[in-house]
């Protein structure tokens, strides 16, 4: 099976004008509160957001450009559309629903590189067959908001990890040069 190539465009916001507050949400379907369902993402260490082809509210700055100003809009072939408004969005909902299947393919395909750059630092048995186990879930879930929050949380935990493989491996060489 030939892996999809999922193309972003990196997005560094800095905080909005009025309220200092930056978020990006994917919009994902139907929200029964709220209309529009949105997943917050998580920049990576440096605070870019990768922004893929799909639907989107913002909020923030970006240098050179008005604000984002909890604004709506869509991503297509790396080419964003701006002022777009909620009820523009409410009638794309087919289409964002039917873009359910993509978004969870690159969501995996997400989790999974995170994870082989974990393994290219560390290319031991140790730390495959625990990439392995992770690549196993990942794979099996079938829920948007569950893939997010697995995305969130090895982008927010890796640092760390990273950390703990070192020490571990230093230990593990240090117990087996005594």
């Amino acid at each position: 099976m030939e892996k999809t190539i999922y193309t972003y465009q990196p997005l560094l916001l800095s905080p909005h004008p009025e309220d200092e507050k930056v978020w990006v949400a994917e919009l994902t379907g139907p929200h029964e509160t709220y209309r529009l369902n949105r997943e917050f993402l998580r920049p990576d260490e440096s605070g870019i957001y990768n922004i893929y082809d799909g639907w989107y509210q913002m909020h923030g700055y970006f240098e050179g450009i008005t604000p984002f100003t909890k604004e709506y809009v869509t991503v297509h072939d790396g080419q964003m559309t701006r002022g777009l408004q909620s009820h523009e969005m409410i009638h794309q909902l087919p289409a964002i629903e039917a873009y359910k299947d993509q978004r969870l393919q690159r969501l995996k395909q997400q989790i999974y590189e995170e994870l082989d750059e974990l393994y290219d630092l560390f290319p031991e048995e140790e730390v495959a067959e625990q990439i392995l186990y992770q690549k196993d879930e990942a794979g099996m879930e079938t829920d948007v908001s569950r893939l997010y929050e697995a995305l969130a949380e090895l982008i927010r935990r890796k640092p760390a990890i990273i950390q703990q493989y070192k020490k571990y491996f230093a230990d593990k060489k240090e117990h087996f040069n005594h």
